[in-house]
């Protein structure tokens, strides 16, 4: 939370302390600075007091000039990014109506209609969601944005997914992994979740044409997911936890299998760790009849699961765990006896002086046959 508490507001914080620092001993500086120190340490409802009695200061001292509307915007972020985006709107509508009455707000009008855009998607879901859709189309070459970009992206893909609006969610998910440029591993993450969702408004969009172009680009953005998630995923946490990067790959695998176009090719691609080493292409030996007996488990059912599978040195499974589920269920109790009986072997292709993994993934899918 602190940190998207500090990302989101840092903008803000830009803007408002040079000017801020030169009045040091007014209430509205006061307050902002405990804004900034709860902001800081991820209090989140220090911040939210603070930056209301700056507001509240700001508007008895300067009305709609000064910071208002930086200080509106500030504490929309705070209530938005805690996820409470309903009550940010009326700050927000504040922010917004000063910001584009003048620049001499301070604060950059397309900042705030992004903002906007959260909170009314919060409380008129058709209205917000057009908003919000205008919004980013503006923002899309606007780089400096990208952060809060890419969160409002996400909230409409979100909100778009669950309504089943799939062209307005696979538009705002594609606007999404445009506003993640970085490389660090939290930018990996969230630009391949977002790419995963992509692909999945595009496999609802196109459920009834398998053969359908975009099932085929689908497969590949999935394919690019896994592949870029995948270095990250084998790393196994100190505590056995299933890692974000295991439920995120995870997640990608089991809609790729899912969602695959009926004559979408399975690409065999070569896979390695964070060093870059070659990690070995496996098969499971010992499982003769394991099939036939995981269909007779799951008879009845349709869906996907993907198994976090650990292994020992030996290829000796250690455990085994639902990382991801559609519809959710946890297969693990079910499938476990199944599969505890198999030994992870190097396949007889793999790369000379390969890295056997300890973390394998299995997906499993059941749409009337196994596959």
């Amino acid at each position: 939370m602190m940190r998207t508490m500090m990302r989101a507001s840092a903008l803000a914080c830009l803007l408002v302390t040079s000017a801020f620092a030169q009045q040091p001993n007014s209430s509205v500086e006061t307050h902002y600075a405990r804004y900034r120190a709860a902001i800081e340490r991820g209090d989140v409802q220090d911040a939210e007091g603070a930056a209301t009695a700056a507001l509240d200061a700001s508007r008895q001292r300067d009305g709609d000039g000064g910071h208002t509307a930086t200080l509106a915007y500030n504490l929309a972020l705070v209530r938005i990014d805690d996820g409470r985006p309903g009550e940010a709107i009326e700050p927000a509508t504040l922010a917004l109506r000063i910001a584009e009455a003048g620049s001499a707000s301070g604060l950059d009008p397309l900042l705030a209609r992004l903002a906007f855009g959260q909170a009314q998607l919060a409380i008129s879901p058709e209205q917000g969601a057009s908003s919000l859709a205008n919004a980013l189309s503006d923002a899309a070459q606007r780089t400096d944005l990208d952060d809060r970009a890419f969160r409002a992206a996400a909230a409409l893909g979100t909100w778009a997914l669950e309504r089943e609006q799939y062209e307005v969610a696979r538009v705002a998910w594609a606007q999404a992994v445009a506003h993640v440029r970085g490389q660090a591993p939290a930018d990996i993450l969230a630009r391949e979740r977002a790419r995963t969702a992509q692909a999945v408004a595009m496999i609802a969009e196109h459920a009834a044409n398998e053969r359908a172009a975009a099932r085929d680009q689908a497969y590949a953005l999935l394919t690019d997911s896994m592949d870029a998630l995948y270095p990250f995923a084998i790393e196994q946490a100190a505590n056995g936890e299933i890692t974000p990067f295991q439920a995120a790959y995870a997640e990608a695998a089991g809609w790729r299998a899912y969602g695959r176009a009926t004559y979408t090719p399975r690409e065999l691609v070569r896979q390695t760790d964070l060093q870059g080493r070659a990690v070995c292409e496996t098969y499971w030996s010992g499982g003769s009849g394991v099939g036939a007996l995981i269909q007779g488990a799951f008879e009845g059912r349709t869906g996907v699961g993907v198994f976090r599978i650990t292994t020992d040195d030996a290829g000796r499974i250690v455990s085994i765990d639902t990382a991801f589920a559609t519809p959710p269920q946890d297969f693990s109790t079910s499938i476990t006896p199944h599969l505890a009986r198999l030994r992870a072997r190097r396949a007889s292709g793999a790369e000379p002086g390969c890295l056997m993994p300890q973390v394998i993934f299995q997906t499993i899918v059941f749409v009337g046959v196994l596959r």
